[in-house]
């Protein structure tokens, strides 16, 4: 599906509205020690695009930013770790099996909660966030909130949401 460069302007600056990015003059990359500038993709999801940072510039490709990030496991969980909201809905039915058997004549009232903007909540150390640059148009841009595509997005993600849901 092609794409028009003023639909992702336009996405950009949604994004910068929440200033989950830092906008800089493009020359300036040249400064900015231990950058790393990564490829972007634009990723169609439910009639809706989405910007995604490449981390892999290929498969694994030595010097990629995924390359240096260990796979999610519980090994090695303080640098990423495991993923678990793959079982969110199975325990969401639990709880609800449970509720019910606990309260079987009242009524169970559920809430939706969504979050705007859930995944960029997760701030990245300023070390960490030059490793997720990108240049677009005239700018070089730095997140300060959790991208798309870097390896250990989905881990500390997981950690916040399940982190959340037991709060909640």
């Amino acid at each position: 599906v092609q794409t028009n460069f003023a639909a992702v302007e336009q996405k950009f600056a949604k994004e910068e509205e929440k200033s989950f990015h830092i906008h800089l003059p493009r020359f300036l990359m040249y400064f900015i020690a231990g950058l790393m500038i990564n490829p972007l993709q634009w990723a169609w999801q439910k009639g809706k695009g989405r910007i995604c940072v490449d981390c892999t510039n290929g498969p694994d490709v030595a010097g990629s930013a995924n390359t240096l990030i260990p796979k999610p496991s519980a090994d090695n969980a303080d640098e990423c770790p495991p993923v678990f909201y793959q079982h969110a809905f199975a325990r969401h039915i639990r709880h609800l099996w449970r509720m019910r058997l606990t309260f079987p004549a009242e009524e169970l009232l559920q809430h939706c909660d969504d979050i705007e903007a859930a995944f960029r909540r997760v701030l990245y150390h300023p070390d960490l966030a030059i490793v997720f640059a990108y240049v677009f148009g005239e700018y070089l841009i730095i997140p300060v909130g959790q991208v798309f595509g870097p390896r250990l997005a989905p881990s500390f993600f997981s950690l916040l949401s399940d982190l959340r849901a037991a709060v909640a």
